[in-house]
């Protein structure tokens, strides 16, 4: 599910019966059913734009769709090589940032995890960082854009610059799920290796 950066449309994604799956999208205020929007398999993650334009959504078909948040239309197709897990959009509403397993072996094990970042007004993938030992997650921009982090399964939590993506911190003691980032963008949420809820402050991982 996701809500609308003015918090007045809400979405939610889903199978609706094998191979199909969509997102529907509803008005806050009368919480009426306004589009669907069509996807295939399943829709691990839903992203809003913070300029209002954009949804984008999908994961499980290999694939990411960004359509017009106001008429519905379908903008742009991303193609993986594999499932998205998970989905972030610049604070800028500039590019997307994907999270998926890039390669895998024949038992299906993740070997190496990437994040793939596209430029949102033209569909074209910019730049692919594959860094990860495992299928990467989470991902969250901060609140002024100038990081990304990114979460994989194998316990390690990476922070990239995003004036060119080069990795600024690695931290192996999290188990990569990022929970969030606080609104006035000082501190985020990981959970721990043992099950707690471990507090960082961004200015530690810049």
């Amino acid at each position: 599910v996701a809500f609308s950066a003015d918090s007045q449309t809400f979405a939610m994604g889903g199978s609706i019966g094998f191979p199909d799956a969509e997102i529907r999208t509803y008005t806050v205020d009368t919480w009426n059913y306004q589009r669907s929007l069509i996807e295939y398999w399943n829709i691990p993650d839903i992203n809003f734009s913070a300029d209002g334009r954009l949804i984008v959504g999908g994961g499980t078909s290999r694939n990411v769709g960004v359509w017009d948040a106001v008429t519905g239309e379908q903008l742009f197709t991303l193609n993986h090589s594999s499932q998205i897990s998970s989905l972030a959009i610049s604070p800028d509403s500039r590019y997307l940032a994907t999270g998926l397993c890039q390669e895998a072996a024949a038992d299906l094990s993740c070997t190496i995890g990437a994040v793939w970042l596209w430029d949102l007004q033209t569909g074209t993938l910019v730049e692919t960082l594959p860094a990860f030992g495992t299928a990467v997650q989470d991902l969250e921009y901060s609140v002024d854009g100038s990081l990304l982090l990114a979460g994989s399964q194998n316990h390690v939590l990476t922070a990239f610059d995003t004036r060119d993506y080069s990795s600024l911190y690695v931290d192996g003691a999290s188990n990569g799920g990022i929970l969030g980032i606080s609104p006035d963008g000082y501190l985020f949420a990981t959970v721990g290796s043992i099950g707690d809820v471990n507090i960082w402050g961004i200015a530690s991982v810049q």
